[in-house]
């Protein structure tokens, strides 16, 4: 995949997850990519995109901490949200089904009483 092919398949769900939403491109080369969507002032998702080697992560950020998250570090895994220094193993997702999932999270009561006690 290419680094146009990732970031076109980003665009396509954060329009459709988080519409209300705004993309920053933090770096962009040949081969490499790292965004930054924001969602409020203190949540947000890092996404990065490596060509050269395939390498994906995918992170929701709470205050400057990682809470959720998949990256093909080594292999797919991912951070759970109960524990997100936790690397789960599990198949490849698709850009959609992280997208879906990150959205779950930040829509459930689960997400607001965890982000208000850490206040």
């Amino acid at each position: 995949m290419t680094v146009d092919e990732f970031y076109q398949a980003v665009i396509r769900q954060q329009a459709r997850f988080f519409p209300n939403s705004r993309m920053n491109i933090l770096k962009r080369l040949t081969d490499y990519i790292q965004l930054r969507i924001t969602l409020t002032e203190e949540l947000s998702i890092a996404v990065r995109y490596n060509a050269e080697n395939g390498r994906q992560d995918f992170a929701l950020i709470y205050q400057g901490r990682r809470i959720f998250g998949y990256d093909n570090l080594k292999r797919w895994h991912y951070h759970p949200f109960e524990n997100p220094e936790k690397h789960i193993p599990c198949p490849k997702p698709s850009v959609g089904r992280v997208f879906r999932e990150i959205s779950e999270l930040v829509q459930s009561k689960h997400l607001n009483k965890s982000a208000r006690r850490t206040r």
